[in-house]
């Protein structure tokens, strides 16, 4: 009769496979357990350079506040500056006014002082005028008193020369009549110079209107070129504000020269930390997309090794079922053996002894 074979050796094949199995199944879940360690790892350096780039991001947002603040403070002082070359011009206008009203008071004070020479002029001529009659009418005064004195001197000698009443009435008569015209045109002269007077009076009050109008113009005049003066004092000092301006125009483009190369670096740095964010964003979206692979994997790994598991499970009850039925049928082909072991048994008990 034959030999059954042992249990375990039909278990023996399926044990190995499922140790197999799980073997491999542990492998590939500490595969995938590295690789998402890794994947972390790459997740936290990626984390960190994004906070490095959006503190560098925040850093340079600063910088370009400052430079845009500087900005403004340099356009307020080209503003100024606009301003200042403005008042400067208004004020290259107003001295070329002043100056053209400078000219106008002096050409108008020459003229003045002109009439006022000539007016002085006729006033001196006037008043030699009736100063020499003034003098005629003395000498022919003097003349008068002389003749006078000639008269009563002939008088007394035709007296004392006896000579007739009426040669010297005659003589006296003509003599009388003669001083008579000669007072009658000093008369005359003394009433042209009288009647003259008045006129020689209203110019002399207008000449001393025309001095005190002159005099106010003068006044005027200096008060003007007071204001000139001082509008040129004014006018350097703006001159030195619009050197100092130009200076610091000079400085602040110099600054801003600088400024607008910071910016330019600030722009293209901005420029390569965009293209860095925009590669570390690909980079993150392949991260993602290779994770959301790994999840599928594993997911899928997972459902197989279930599968795989449930499936060794089956084989194994299969196994074990199997294995119970041999066990069973090699328990009752050993009853059977003791039962003929048995009854064989029995038979050689009957029988005699030989």
């Amino acid at each position: 009769m034959t030999e059954a074979p042992p249990p375990d050796a039909a278990a023996r094949p399926g044990r190995v496979a499922a140790a197999d199995t799980e073997g491999w199944v542990g492998v590939e879940l500490q595969r995938a357990l590295a690789r998402v360690d890794q994947l972390q790892q790459d997740m936290a350096e990626v984390t960190a350079e994004l906070r490095a780039q959006q503190d560098e991001v925040g850093r340079l947002q600063e910088a370009l506040h400052l430079v845009d603040g500087r900005t403004r403070r340099h356009e307020a002082g080209q503003e100024m500056a606009h301003e200042l070359k403005q008042d400067v011009a208004g004020m290259a206008e107003q001295l070329a006014a002043e100056s053209s009203l400078r000219r106008d008071l002096a050409a108008h004070l020459q003229r003045a002082e002109q009439r006022e020479g000539a007016g002085q002029q006729a006033l001196r001529q006037a008043l030699e005028a009736i100063a020499n009659r003034l003098e005629r009418y003395e000498g022919h005064q003097a003349s008068s008193e002389l003749r006078q004195d000639r008269l009563l001197g002939d008088l007394a000698e035709q007296a004392r020369d006896d000579q007739s009443v009426e040669a010297r009435l005659d003589t006296l008569e003509r003599r009388t009549a003669t001083e008579a015209e000669a007072m009658r045109h000093v008369v005359d002269e003394v009433s042209r110079v009288a009647a003259a007077l008045p006129d020689v009076l209203a110019g002399l009050e207008e000449l001393r209107q025309r001095s005190r109008s002159l005099q106010v113009d003068q006044r005027r005049l200096d008060e003007d070129i007071a204001t000139v003066r001082a509008v040129r004092d004014r006018e350097e000092a703006l001159l030195e504000v619009l050197d100092q301006q130009r200076a610091t125009r000079a400085r602040v483009e110099e600054r801003l020269n600088a400024s607008e190369e910071i910016v330019e670096d600030l722009r293209r740095t901005m420029d390569g930390a965009a293209e860095e964010r925009a590669l570390i964003g690909r980079q993150q979206a392949g991260i993602d997309m290779r994770m959301r692979s790994l999840d599928q994997r594993l997911e899928a790994q997972r459902l197989a090794m279930l599968e795989h598991l449930r499936l060794n499970m089956l084989a194994s009850e299969e196994a074990g079922r199997r294995e119970m039925q041999e066990l069973e049928r090699r328990a009752r082909v050993q009853r059977d053996l003791l039962v003929r072991l048995a009854e064989q048994t029995q038979e050689i008990e009957r029988e005699p002894p030989l």
